[in-house]
Parts: C-alpha cells; sequence; structure tokens
C-alpha cells in the first residue's frame, strides 16, 4: 500500500517501532507463542507485533485485554518486561492449564493478576483500578472483539489508564468488520480524527493510521495511541 510521505510523519518515541523485525527476536518470540497456541490454531504473525512492542521493553505494568492462549504474556514477560513488572491478564474465559504454563515463564520478583470477566465490565474496571492503585498503566494491549463499538467502548474505558507517554494498543486495527457491522478499523479511524493513532503493520513503515486500500477482510497490524 502507497503511504503518502505525511503519514510517515510520526513522533520520535515510535522510530523504535520502523525496523522490521529482526530474525533472532522473531524466532524467540514465535518460539514461546507455539508452546501455548491451542490445537487447531494457525500459528500468530508476529512480525509487527515484535515490532511495536519494543515499546514494552522494560516496561514496569502492563495489561494484556483478551489474553486468550497467554502466549503474548509470557514472551513479554520473559523477554521484554521489566524484572520487576506488575501484569495484568484479562480474558473473558478461565485457561487454566495456560494460566499455569504461563506462570513459568515469569521472572521471581514479576507479579501477575488473573482477571476473568468482560473487559467493559464496571466490576472489572474497578478491579483494574485497584490493581494499578492510582499508577497509570506503561501499556495496555487490547485483543478482543474487534467490532466498531466495542472498539469505542474499549478506548473509553482504557485510555484513560495509560499513564503520559504510555501507550494503548489495538491488535489486528486494520479488521474492517462485515456486511452487517462495521470493524475495528472504521473505529479507530474516527478516533484518530481527535487522538493521534500510529500503525504498525507487517513489513511497512510505521505510519499515521491508514485504511487498507482493499475491502478483503485484513488481519494483524497493531495501532498505537500514545498517552497524554
Amino acid at each position: 500500500m502507497h503511504i503518502p510521505f505525511t503519514f510517515r510523519a510520526i513522533p520520535s518515541s515510535l522510530d523504535v517501532t520502523v525496523p522490521p523485525a529482526d530474525q533472532l527476536n522473531l524466532a524467540v518470540a514465535m518460539a514461546v507463542r507455539r508452546a501455548f497456541n491451542f490445537p487447531g490454531w494457525p500459528e500468530p504473525y508476529m512480525n509487527d507485533i515484535v515490532r511495536a512492542f519494543r515499546l514494552a521493553k522494560g516496561q514496569r505494568s502492563y495489561i494484556e485485554v483478551g489474553s486468550r492462549d497467554k502466549g503474548n504474556i509470557a514472551w513479554l514477560a520473559a523477554h521484554v518486561l521489566a524484572d520487576d513488572a506488575t501484569i495484568i491478564d484479562l480474558d473473558i474465559e478461565a485457561f487454566p492449564e495456560n494460566e499455569g504454563r504461563l506462570r513459568t515463564y515469569l521472572k521471581p520478583d514479576q507479579t501477575l493478576h488473573v482477571l476473568t470477566g468482560s473487559c467493559l465490565d464496571p466490576a472489572t474496571l474497578d478491579a483494574v483500578g485497584r490493581i494499578l492503585n492510582g499508577r497509570g498503566a506503561d501499556l495496555v494491549f487490547c485483543d478482543t472483539l474487534h467490532e466498531y463499538q466495542h472498539t469505542m467502548s474499549e478506548f473509553d474505558a482504557y485510555y484513560p489508564l495509560v499513564r503520559p507517554g504510555g501507550h494503548l494498543f489495538f491488535h489486528d486495527c486494520y479488521y474492517a468488520g462485515s456486511t452487517a457491522v462495521k470493524g475495528k478499523s472504521l473505529a479507530l479511524g474516527q478516533i484518530d480524527r481527535l487522538t493521534p493513532v500510529y500503525s504498525v503493520f507487517a513489513d511497512e513503515p510505521t505510519h499515521r493510521f491508514l485504511p487498507r486500500e482493499t475491502n478483503a477482510a485484513v488481519w494483524g497490524g497493531c495501532g498505537i495511541i500514545i498517552g497524554t
């Protein structure tokens, strides 16, 4: 996709996300993810994830919303986040076997909080707030329902939890939806009107959010919003 030069102007804090994922770090991430992948599920595409999560290096408070197999958290805990990071694992379903496997990847001083429930339930958000205890999150990664209104609601709920200079990520940022329901891509386009959204996708340069040129279903990509 052609990306106009004005869209390639990004804050210097995102420069670390620009280079393609190197093969060593990609192999490390994939090795961890494979250990958690559910039977029959396709392997996750990690190139843009490895690039985007360079912003998580050494961070001490991390929330993953929609953790599912928990392999992404395991990779981050073992290889990216701070040795004493506080990690909040939130999913609408419990996966005890994968949770047990995840705990074997934690470093001794890392703390894991596992929450089960709807990410938009006020009780869930209250629980997240109690864990943060007045601190802003360094990074929140949303990887749940891909529909327009859900994405808007997640932005409304989780962006205020991000510290200034921290980051809110939306995975599969280019999913445009179906003939019946608009998708995440359209929601992020609307959010970008007032709050800048940046995109890391495949090996493309990091750029200001720009919908894809095709109507075909496009998965992957990481939308990034910087906390203020």
